[in-house]
């Protein structure tokens, strides 16, 4: 009887030497010697266990420091996604959030290269399967924020990341520049609607949105800006990024390139650390 041949794709003892090979220092803890962080660790092992392509040895370095010095500057403890959609590795590897280890889902005409990913500002987003309500941990109703590297200042119409259940009070929702009539709107667990400089709202870099307290929201780019606006309830709507989800479906498309983003808590006291690592 002759033997039986099994794709490896398939075969996922296989799948998981790889990982062992190009991780040599499997299961030692960050810091100890050069080995890789156990939650870096945990995205490749989610990778193997879900068939999908793993990144070169010389990504998975890259991507190891990174998440190494991000954690030292305070940032990964008070998330509860990270996106980092730079880089070699396929979009299917980018698209696994590093913190919930889950895959997010792209939709429409998204182009990606080694520096991060860009909308089309017709049809192109990313579901994130986060809905702050259902599954937050750090995102709470007054401490939560959004940041994002992006790669240029944008100078068009749409929205970076959005978040909407019909109510103003929790709504989330990030379209830096010359949204309508060249006002911006941003806001977490609430939003502000006013007219603005591009320098207020974003720059080529780390930007973030954050809710310090129930009436303080911050606006850091270029410049930095702190206004009075309310919230009351937490957001109870998944969040699209490069999208505003408004009644569970995508609007008001965003077309600039971003190389890194996150959600979960606060981190304005951190910003710089963060921006550090980041840039």
């Amino acid at each position: 009887m002759g033997e039986i041949s099994i794709n490896p794709k398939f075969n996922i003892h296989e799948t998981y030497k790889k990982v062992r090979i190009l991780n040599p220092y499997r299961g030692v803890s960050a810091g100890g010697g050069g080995g890789v962080d156990p939650d870096y660790q945990a995205v490749l092992d989610y990778a193997a266990g879900n068939f999908i392509a793993l990144p070169n040895a010389a990504q998975q370095d890259i991507d190891n420091q990174l998440i190494i010095n991000y954690k030292a500057s305070g940032g990964w403890d008070k998330d509860d996604v990270v996106f980092n959609p730079r880089g070699t590795a396929t979009p299917a590897f980018k698209l696994i959030c590093w913190k919930r280890r889950v895959e997010m889902i792209a939709v429409g005409g998204l182009t990606w290269d080694e520096f991060g990913v860009k909308g089309n500002g017709t049809n192109a987003y990313i579901k994130t399967g986060f809905n702050p309500t259902v599954n937050g941990v750090n995102y709470t109703v007054n401490d939560a924020g959004v940041n994002y590297v992006g790669v240029n200042a944008p100078m068009t119409k749409g929205c970076l990341i959005g978040g909407y259940d019909g109510a103003l009070s929790s709504f989330t929702i990030w379209a830096p520049y010359n949204y309508q009539n060249n006002k911006a709107i941003y806001g977490v667990n609430g939003f502000n609607d006013t007219v603005l400089t591009a320098d207020n709202v974003m720059k080529a870099g780390l930007n973030g949105i954050y809710r310090i307290d129930n009436i303080t929201l911050k606006n850091v780019g270029l410049g930095e800006l702190t206004t009075n606006t309310a919230t009351a309830n937490l957001l109870n709507a998944e969040i699209y990024i490069l999208a505003r989800n408004i009644n569970n479906a995508p609007s008001i498309y965003w077309d600039e390139k971003i190389s890194f983003l996150t959600i979960g808590g606060n981190k304005y006291s951190m910003h710089n650390a963060m921006a550090s690592v980041l840039e």
